[in-house]
Parts: C-alpha cells; structure tokens; sequence
C-alpha cells in the first residue's frame, strides 16, 4: 500500500512487540528486543481521547467530587502518568496542535501551521503536513485504522492510513446534541455528500461508531488500531438532563484557589473562553460552571464504560492496549481564569493511562507529553517509529512497572519539562504570553503582558493548587536561576 509522503511503498506486517506483552505479565527478560516472543499476538490499540479534561478531572487522579467508575477502572488498572502536559500552543484554541502533536509525534513549534492553525493558510493548504501520522503507521504494519470524533487538523490527513470510520467531525467545536459529523470519505476531500447532523448526544455519538465498529469485525481479521475523539467536556456545558440533575451546584465544588480575578494581567483574559462567566468571577457561577463539567465529565464516563463492555464482549480485550488521554486540561474558576489558555496545572495537566497486556498497574512520576503516546504505543507494539518522531517513548516506565529492566538504548527520562502559551504574536510585550518549566516537584511560571513581567515558582507537592509564591525565597534562589535558565528558548 503506498504511503507517499512518509517514503512508504508497502504495507507489511509487524512483529511481535518488543517488550514481550503478555497478559498479566511478571516475567523479567534481561534484555527485550523486538521479536523475542513471536507467539504473543500483536495488541491491537484503543484511544480515548477526551476534550479539556484536565487531570483530577479523573475522581481516581484527584477530584471525589466527580464520578467516574469507568475512567477510575483504567487508572486502578493501567499505569498512570501522573506528570502528563501538553506542550502549549500559540494561540487559543489549544486543543488544534495537541491534536496534530498526538498525531505527529512532535511538538507544536516543529510543526506547520497547515495542522497547527489551519485558519491562518489558504484553504488549499490546510490539512497538509510531511510527516507520518499514527494512522499510516499503523496501517502499514498491518493494522485497520479506523476513528471517529473530532478531527481538528484538516482534512486532507484522514485520506493518509486511515482505513474507514464514522461520524468524523472535522470542526472545534459545536452544540453536543447537533454535531455536524461525515461519513467516512477515503479521498479525504469532506465535501457536502455525505455530511449530517448526529442526531444523538456527541459521546454517544461517537461510542455508538466505535462500538458499532468492534461488533463488525471478525475473527482472524488484521489487529485494529481505533482512534475514539470525544468532543466532551468541552462547552457548551449541557450534558443530557438527566445527569445534569446529578450534580447541582453546590459552594463545595468551589476550587481552593478560586479568584474573583487573575492576580495579575495576562493577554487572553477575554478570549472566548474566559468569556463563558462574567466578570468578576462569583462564587455562584462558578459553582454551577463546575457542576456542569462534572456532569459532562460523568456522561462522557458512561460512554467510556460502554465502548469498554463492547470490547470485553469482542473477546479481544486482553491483546488491547488501551490509551486514555486529554487533550489539554481546563480552569473553571481556579486562579480567576475559565479557559484553558494559561499554564497552570489545571490547564496544561492531563489523565494519561495506558491499560493492556504487559502494562501493570502503578504510577509513574515520569515528565511526559501527550504526543510522547505515537512512540510508546510504536514500540510496545512491535512497530519502528518513523524517523521524524521527537517524542520519547514511556516504554522504560511500562518495564519498570512491570518489573523488566529497561532496554539499554532506552531514552532517559526527562529532567525538566517546559511549557509555553502564546496569544499569537512575536512579541510578547504587547499580546501577552506565558512560559512554564517544572521538574516534577517545582514550577516556574514566566507571564509578560505590555508592562507586566511576572515570575511565580510554586512547590507542586506541597501547594498543588498553585497558591503560594516561592519566587522571592532566597533558600530557592539557585533552583530559580536554574529553572529560568531552561525558558530562553521558549519564546
């Protein structure tokens, strides 16, 4: 099958994963390599992908006032990375280069604006992007790709590996009760052919496609790779009545770090985003903003559980590897802010669970980016990553918790972690942006808007709400100055 914009020209079948994925596993070779257990059947690969969820937006990974028995089984289950960001974008719709950096495997800054910020090039050029996607090379090595959900990078991209799907949504955003959704069109054009509105609730929209596409297939059919883009918790905030009558507002669900206002100036204080509530924030609206998340959240949760019982009655659940990420987290009400455009942890922290054979249960510290998931998903299934990927795979941290000894070519773990947001401009003086560096325990937040330059270093262990600022804490004035040192390239 030819692949021309990845230098493909067939289609062969991979071999058995590197890191000898067996159910329960709790074997410990010395040195895996890819083919040392050609009887293990390749895993197929199921991502979940959720829109602004934020981390402890998972009840299992922080907020019990959520809930969430669904995406809490793949936590109790999986392996959790706990330190998970998006990188960033360059502009306020974050959600558009997280998706292309998942896609891609690299991050925002070495990719093109054509998947990126599509807006901002001429129609005939969005969409276009020379670098492999996970769906071509999964479709190479033998795999059917199929998805459903929000596609947010043009659409010229689904034409390349991608084998079939159903209720694609190529948009942002829209009312989850009217999604504007296509067939599947294998010439990647999306034209009006084919194109209608869901006449079900966007979750279940698109768990119906999913489910619907693991009931299809039969035994002895190619291993799957299935790409699930829930719109939801994204606005609008109108989960079915039903489970908005679940959660009322209440002053508990109120965050700690709940503000009135930022406290100090930032460029996209009226983006759309932060436009939802008013200003100054109140206690009571933002109270109901978070009541409505929680019950978005806990619908998308119910839908999770239903394409979860699908793949169980599939019988194919224990070769499934299982990916749940988000792709970029969300404010509502915390340090005075409602969106996602800023650095916090509410906003640029995310669930990232990887459940399925081979993968035990644990947490891991590790620093990592959501596009880290093309390489690790790459090699725990027996599938070279193409050159052009940056991203480091988590394959050592899937040994370590299964207690195998990492390979010793193995990427080492990051060190420090840096984010960056930006209105759009070159110049941060005037539009505003935001740096961030962390590493692991201690974050350093850089924000300069027209006169306002302001440093904040906050210890995440100890003040995980991001209240307090260490900056001027002459103890830390040395890890300050090594923190910042890592921001110079950042804008």
């Amino acid at each position: 099958m030819v692949r021309d914009r990845c230098g493909r020209t067939e289609r062969a079948p991979a071999t058995a994963a590197a890191l000898v994925l067996v159910a329960g596993c709790t074997i410990t070779p010395t040195e895996p390599t890819a083919g040392a257990a050609p009887d293990v059947a390749q895993p197929n690969v199921l991502v979940l992908f959720a829109d602004d969820l934020r981390r402890d937006g998972v009840a299992a990974l922080g907020d019990a006032n959520v809930r969430t028995p669904h995406l809490d089984r793949l936590v109790h289950e999986g392996l959790s990375f706990d330190k998970a960001y998006v990188a960033g974008s360059i502009h306020g719709a974050v959600c558009m280069p997280s998706r292309a950096m998942l896609m891609t495997g690299r991050h925002f800054r070495e990719l093109p604006l054509t998947i990126t910020s599509t807006w901002s090039v001429p129609v005939e050029e969005r969409g276009l992007c020379e670098y492999p996607t996970l769906f071509e090379v999964f479709d190479n090595a033998g795999y059917e790709t199929f998805m459903t959900g929000k596609w947010h990078n043009g659409a010229p991209m689904l034409r390349r590996g991608l084998d079939g799907g159903g209720s694609i949504f190529l948009g942002g955003m829209s009312d989850h009760d009217k999604v504007p959704v296509h067939d599947f069109d294998p010439t990647g054009k999306y034209g009006s052919e084919g194109k209608s509105v869901g006449k079900s609730f966007s979750s279940q929209l698109f768990a119906d496609e999913a489910i619907d596409f693991l009931q299809s297939r039969k035994p002895g059919d190619d291993p799957f790779f299935t790409y699930v883009a829930f719109t939801a918790p994204h606005d609008p905030r109108m989960a079915p009545e039903e489970w908005e009558a679940q959660y009322p507002p209440s002053d508990s669900d109120v965050p700690p770090n709940f503000m009135p206002g930022h406290p100090y100036p930032i460029g996209d204080m009226h983006v759309r985003d932060e436009e939802l509530a008013a200003f100054p924030r109140t206690r009571g609206e933002i109270a109901q903003h978070v009541a409505s998340y929680y019950a978005m959240i806990a619908h998308l949760d119910d839908q999770v559980g239903r394409i979860l019982e699908a793949l169980e009655e599939s019988g194919q659940a224990e070769n499934t590897i299982v990916a749940l990420v988000g792709d970029n987290g969300l404010a509502v009400g915390q340090h005075g802010l409602v969106g996602k455009q800023n650095l916090y942890e509410h906003s640029s922290g995310v669930p990232f669970v990887l459940v399925g054979p081979g993968i035990a249960h644990g947490s891991s510290g590790a620093l990592t980016y959501i596009h880290d998931l093309f390489p690790t998903l790459c090699e725990i299934s027996g599938i070279d990553v193409p050159e052009s990927v940056t991203a480091r795979s988590l394959a050592p941290e899937i040994a370590e918790a299964a207690g195998r000894r990492p390979h010793r070519d193995a990427v080492p773990k990051r060190k420090l972690l840096v984010t960056s947001y930006g209105v759009g401009s070159s110049d941060p003086l005037k539009d505003g942006q935001m740096r961030a560096v962390t590493d692991g325990r201690y974050k350093l937040i850089h924000s300069k808007f027209q006169e306002s330059d302001v440093t904040r270093l906050y210890d995440l262990d100890a003040d995980p709400w991001e209240l307090t600022d260490l900056s001027q804490d002459p103890k830390l004035g040395t890890l300050r100055r090594e923190l910042e040192s890592e921001l110079s390239g950042a804008w």
